[in-house]
């Protein structure tokens, strides 16, 4: 799956900050992102689980490597 570098970045934003994912449903929030890049979308958060669970997977996937 490939991610934009915004989608990367708001991947490693909810990671590092431990902020729960339904703060994507929050209006306030989604008008904030929208207000900084009107083209954009702002993905649900399901999307975003899908996308921070795909990163975990690669990083485990690379420790277990030998």
């Amino acid at each position: 799956m490939e991610y934009t570098c915004k989608m990367q970045m708001l991947v490693q934003l909810f990671i590092d900050s431990g902020y729960p994912m339904n703060m994507l449903e929050n209006e306030v929030f989604r008008s904030f992102c929208k207000g900084m890049d009107p083209q954009s979308e702002v993905p649900t958060h399901v999307t975003l689980t899908r996308a921070v669970q795909a990163v975990f997977e690669a990083n485990f996937n690379q420790l277990r490597e030998p």
